[in-house]
């Protein structure tokens, strides 16, 4: 859960491995989830392999069962809660296997002044069996002048314990090539549904042609959720190495804890070194490997 000093966002990754989740179990794990938490403004989810290769490569009606499967997951969820929460889903793209989904309080959805989104095709000849996918909002904190900028990103970086280059390629590409674009022709730099005259009509496109944006910009909240797969190794596990894997524990000290696999983490020091997910922070690891 991230939060800003006017906003509680709930942000959930989840590899679906190419199959519709069952609404009513996942909606279990988020009132879990909701339930030892303050109640979400927004819920983004970050989604790989969403769907079968074709569907998601076709996608429209392909894809709309799946994306439908986790509104109705919210909507139960938020039932189990005694259904004062009612959550809108306000843009959901994606590139290939990837998506990225939001939802909004009903109540807070005018709060949404502009929206942007971008994407980039990685994995095999760029063609997005992996990739990243951005959205970006202008949220209208109430009762100021503010808008708030809002910047999610959605990845599935290359697999392998010894995919480590690929994965930092893969990262330099979504910072190359993830550009946002206004959708419904509002954006930030045109944020008015009023129709402009022809010489700020010519204005506009200007500061539209000079500015295009990438996943970094100096006004914009940045979040970034996926499955990267940075490893804790980089071979492959051996025929005995499950003698060695985490086991169920609450013993911080017990060799067993999951917390002994992060002294092999893959992307801690890759971004420590700034070869991968620059200027981020890692969330806290609390949770042991599925």
């Amino acid at each position: 859960m991230a939060s800003t000093d006017y906003l509680k966002i709930l942000i959930v990754t989840f590899n679906c491995g190419r199959e519709l989740i069952k609404p009513n179990a996942f909606a279990q794990h988020l009132s879990d989830t909701l339930e030892s938490s303050p109640r979400p403004d927004i819920i983004v989810f970050s989604l790989q392999e969403v769907a079968p290769v074709a569907y998601s490569f076709l996608g429209g009606s392909y894809l709309s069962p799946y994306f439908q499967s986790f509104r109705h997951a919210v909507d139960v969820a938020a039932k189990a809660l005694g259904g004062v929460a009612k959550y809108v889903n306000i843009i959901t793209r994606n590139v290939g296997m990837t998506a990225c989904m939001v939802l909004i309080l009903d109540e807070l959805q005018e709060q949404i002044q502009w929206i942007e989104t971008g994407d980039v095709g990685l994995g095999m000849h760029e063609m997005g069996n992996k990739g990243a996918v951005g959205v970006r909002l202008g949220y209208a904190v109430p009762n100021d002048d503010e808008v708030m900028d809002l910047t999610f990103v959605a990845a599935h970086l290359a697999p392998m314990e010894d995919g480590l280059e690929r994965r930092n390629d893969d990262w330099k590409n979504i910072v190359r090539g993830l550009v946002f674009a206004p959708i419904n022709g509002r954006s930030k730099q045109d944020p008015s549904s009023a129709e402009p005259n022809e010489e700020e009509e010519s204005e506009t496109l200007l500061q539209n042609q000079r500015r295009p944006q990438g996943i970094y910009t100096p006004t914009s909240h940045l979040l970034l959720a996926g499955d990267l797969n940075y490893r804790t190794s980089h071979t492959k596990p051996l025929p005995l190495d499950h003698l060695n894997f985490p086991q169920p524990t609450r013993d911080i000290s017990d060799p067993r804890h999951f917390s002994h696999l992060l002294q092999n983490d893959q992307l801690s020091p890759e971004r420590k070194e700034d070869r991968t997910c620059h200027g981020f922070s890692e969330a806290a690891i609390r949770f042991p490997p599925t």
